[in-house]
């Protein structure tokens, strides 16, 4: 596997991810929360994980050393 990717992000900007079906699992669950037991009802940051290029490559380079 030689193929090669242009990333055209900073290799320090952080890239927030989530996976799909985690997204909407959350968001279902906030919509049929108590709203009793919601301090703010109007609005929620999901999120669940942050890397940057440069760690992705790293990972990636765990898996492909020859890459």
């Amino acid at each position: 596997m030689k193929e090669k990717y242009t990333c055209y992000l900073n290799e320090d900007t952080y890239m927030s991810m989530m996976y799909m079906d985690d997204a909407v699992e959350a968001t279902i669950k906030l919509m049929e929360a108590d709203p009793s037991k919601l301090s703010i009802r109007t609005s929620y940051n999901i999120q669940s994980m942050e890397f940057t290029p440069a760690q992705m490559a790293q990972e990636v380079r765990k898996h492909y050393p020859d890459m």
